[in-house]
C-alpha cells in the first residue's frame, strides 16, 4: 500500500501540479503544426501534377521527422533540426526537475526517517515513464486536435512528395511512393525519449543534474550530426529509418536498444540509490 501511496503522491506533486509538462507540448506543438499546415497549403498550391492527400503524419514528422544524414561538405552547411531538438530537450528538462527536487526535499526526509529506497526508486521510474508519455502524448493529442480543424485525415500517411519540398530529402527509398508508414515508427521516438530520460535521471546519482542534462544535450546535438546506430537518439528521427532514406538504420534495433537502456537505467541506478548518501548530498 505504500508504495501505491508512493505513486500516487509522485503523480500529484509531479504530474498535476506540473502543469509545464501540459502546456510546453501543447505550445510548441500548436506553433508548429500550424506552420506545418501553411506549408501544405503552400504545396498543394503550387504543385497541382503531384498525388494532394495529406494525414497525421505529414504534420507528425514536422514535429519529429529529424533531419537527414548530414554529409559535411563546402556547399551543404549543416542545418541543425531546431524543432526536433527543442522537442526533445524541453521534455528532457521537465522529467528532470521534479526527482530532482523530491531527492533533495521531502523525499530525502521520508528515507532518512526509515522509508524504503527501493520504493521510492520504483516510484520515480513510473513517473518518469508517466511524464514523457504525457509530454508525447500531449504533442500528439494537439496535432490530432489540428487536423480535425482543418480537415486533413487522421491515419498514418505521409505524403512524401510534400516531405521532400519541406526537407528537400535525397536518397529515398522505394517508400516514396507509398501511402501509409508503421504505425511502429510513431510509438518508437517516444520509447526513444523515456529510455533517455531514464537514463539521465540515473546520471544524478554520480554527477550533478545539471551535468547529467548536459550529457542528454550533447548526445542529441551528436546524433544529429552522427548517423551511427550507437549514437541512440537515431533512433528518434524517423527521416533516418531505411524504410524512408535508403543510408539509414533500421527503426527495428531501435525497439532493442531503448529496452536495454531503460533496463539497465533502472537497475543501475537502483543499485547505485541503495548506498547513495542523501545526506551528505543535501549539505552540498
Amino acid at each position: 500500500m505504500k508504495f501505491i501511496k508512493n505513486i500516487l503522491s509522485d503523480m500529484h506533486h509531479g504530474i498535476v501540479k506540473h502543469y509545464m509538462l501540459f502546456i510546453c507540448p501543447v505550445v510548441l506543438a500548436t506553433i508548429v503544426s500550424a506552420d506545418c499546415v501553411k506549408k501544405i497549403n503552400v504545396f498543394l498550391k503550387f504543385e497541382k501534377n503531384v498525388p494532394a492527400e495529406n494525414s497525421f503524419g505529414d504534420i507528425w514528422f514536422c514535429i519529429y521527422g529529424g533531419m537527414e544524414k548530414y554529409i559535411p561538405t563546402q556547399d551543404n552547411p549543416f542545418k541543425f533540426p531546431v524543432i526536433w531538438t527543442t522537442l526533445f530537450v524541453i521534455c528532457a528538462l521537465l522529467v528532470l526537475i521534479y526527482p530532482t527536487k523530491d531527492m533533495l526535499g521531502m523525499g530525502s526526509h521520508v528515507i532518512v526517517a526509515g522509508g524504503s529506497r527501493a520504493k521510492w526508486w520504483f516510484s520515480k521510474v513510473i513517473w518518469n515513464i508517466s511524464a514523457t508519455v504525457i509530454y508525447h502524448g500531449m504533442v500528439s493529442i494537439n496535432i490530432m486536435i489540428t487536423c480535425l480543424v482543418v480537415g486533413i485525415r487522421i491515419r498514418p500517411g505521409l505524403n512524401m512528395n510534400l516531405q521532400n519540398s519541406i526537407y528537400e530529402l535525397d536518397n529515398l527509398n522505394e517508400f516514396y511512393m507509398k501511402s501509409t508508414i508503421p504505425a511502429a515508427i510513431f510509438i518508437l521516438p517516444v520509447l526513444i525519449s523515456v529510455a533517455m530520460n531514464l537514463f539521465q535521471m540515473t546520471l544524478t546519482f554520480f554527477m550533478n543534474p545539471n551535468y547529467s542534462f548536459m550529457i542528454s544535450c550533447f548526445l542529441m546535438i551528436a546524433a544529429a550530426y552522427m548517423l551511427n546506430p550507437v549514437m541512440i537518439y537515431n533512433y528518434a528521427m524517423p527521416l533516418r529509418y531505411t524504410e524512408i532514406y535508403s543510408l539509414g538504420i533500421k527503426y527495428q534495433y531501435g525497439f532493442v536498444a531503448a529496452l536495454a537502456i531503460g533496463v539497465l537505467s533502472v537497475v543501475i541506478g537502483y543499485l547505485r540509490f541503495l548506498k547513495y548518501d542523501i545526506i551528505k548530498k543535501e549539505d552540498n
